[in-house]
């Protein structure tokens, strides 16, 4: 039989109350560790060059080994944009590959594509991005002709005051993820299952180290923040 009432009315301003205070959590958590700029590099796909691809004859011409076309890309992150001042000394960073990278292949796209892109170039075998404004949350996509047994992308060069890190594919941490809100679940459920225990019988009986409303949202919150504060990138990059 459902009760009403002061007790049924607690628990109903229990839930929501848990229910905002974790929201709460998650965003000032989330938005704390964003840095304020961040540029993201990742070698998305990779492509060996055989006698059907229209790119056979440059490789050939060009007596490559190993040639393979790759497609590399780069993602403004944070919470303000990459300007062109961040370019230390206002030279370009260079994007290497693990061999030379000989030509460009196509124009380079941004997303959106109304956005400005800064100058690409390829010189001294690496892709080089020469200063320019980069936005927050705008991905710019470059296909490349490379030598190259096995690709591995780096960046180097400075950028002031700006996060220069590699970006996994979020397909990769998938299984981590699910993990990470398996757990979360599981939490949730034994510590607000031990609220309602707490609240149907008498304090004397329980043995527990924190009671009532107001702790069972402190420890909510506490693991919330702990999780975030050590899967935050991981989580950041599925959702960017």
């Amino acid at each position: 039989m459902l009760k009403t009432g002061p007790w049924y009315d607690s628990n109903l301003a229990g839930l929501l109350g848990t229910v905002l205070a974790i929201a709460a959590t998650v965003w000032v958590t989330l938005y704390a560790l964003r840095p304020r700029q961040a540029l993201y590099y990742q070698l998305k796909s990779s492509s060996p060059v055989t006698e059907s691809n229209p790119w056979w004859d440059a490789a050939t011409r060009l007596k490559l080994q190993h040639p393979k076309i790759l497609t590399i890309r780069l993602r403004g992150r944070g919470r303000r944009d990459v300007s062109s001042a961040a370019f230390d000394l206002n030279a370009p960073i260079a994007i290497e590959a693990g061999g030379p990278i000989f030509m460009l292949l196509g124009d380079p796209a941004s997303s959106p594509p109304q956005r400005s892109m800064p100058e690409a170039r390829i010189a001294s075998g690496v892709l080089e991005i020469c200063p320019g404004l980069i936005g927050k949350s705008q991905l710019l996509t470059y296909t490349v002709l490379a030598d190259v047994a096995q690709p591995n992308v780096s960046v180097r060069g400075s950028l002031i005051d700006v996060q220069i890190r590699r970006r996994d594919d979020r397909f990769e941490t998938f299984r981590e993820l699910g993990v990470l809100g398996f757990l979360g679940v599981l939490f949730f459920a034994i510590n607000n299952g031990v609220f309602w225990h707490v609240h149907t019988r008498p304090f004397s009986q329980i043995k527990i180290i924190f009671h009532g409303r107001a702790g069972a949202y402190v420890m909510d919150c506490i693991v919330i923040l702990f999780v975030l504060l050590q899967f935050g990138d991981l989580v950041l990059d599925w959702f960017d």
